[in-house]
């Protein structure tokens, strides 16, 4: 599962203070991301859900209103209760939001990743290697092309859920 929100609410480095707008989980072997009790009690909508490839499910929920969507904290959990943590875009996480430094945890992600998708889940190393070392303009667009890289959708409809409404083009 893939939470994205650091906090209820940050500061930016520019002083300006925003609530996180939502969540987006993923889970395999038909668990449904959105039906836990954890979940629910996040509160928010349903935005959109699919149903990717290798048995992976996206949702997206709908809490609040975010001013700027730069960073994350990714937080993935194990069936055996195992869960470990990263940022996407760690640097505007640590200087512009003042989260804890992770050093180890941002080096271990891509491996660490892999390892959490399980075999067969279709993870590929190098690009999630890639994906975690590029700035995105908005961490939502770094958030999908992370399920891609997972294996969750097809690389090439990665844009199509980036700057559509959860749909992907089969093609």
């Amino acid at each position: 599962m893939l939470r994205r929100s650091p906090e209820d609410e940050g500061t930016a480095a520019n002083g300006e203070r925003g609530s996180i707008w939502g969540v987006e989980l993923m889970t395999r072997a038909g668990v449904d991301p959105a039906g836990s009790d954890e979940v629910e009690s996040w509160g928010g909508e349903e935005d959109w859900r699919h149903e990717g490839l290798n048995g992976w499910q996206i949702v997206r929920i709908h809490q609040a209103y975010l001013i700027d969507s730069d960073c994350a904290a990714v937080t993935c959990a194990e069936p055996d209760g195992e869960v470990f943590g990263f940022y996407v875009h760690p640097e505007t996480a640590v200087e512009g939001y003042e989260l804890p430094l992770m050093v180890a945890a941002q080096e271990a992600a891509p491996q660490r990743l892999v390892g959490w998708a399980g075999e067969g889940a279709g993870a590929d190393l190098a690009e999630l290697r890639t994906t975690l070392a590029t700035e995105f303009v908005f961490v939502d667009d770094a958030m999908v092309q992370l399920a891609a890289a997972l294996g969750a959708i097809p690389l090439s409809g990665a844009r199509d859920l980036m700057f559509g409404d959860g749909e992907i083009d089969p093609r």
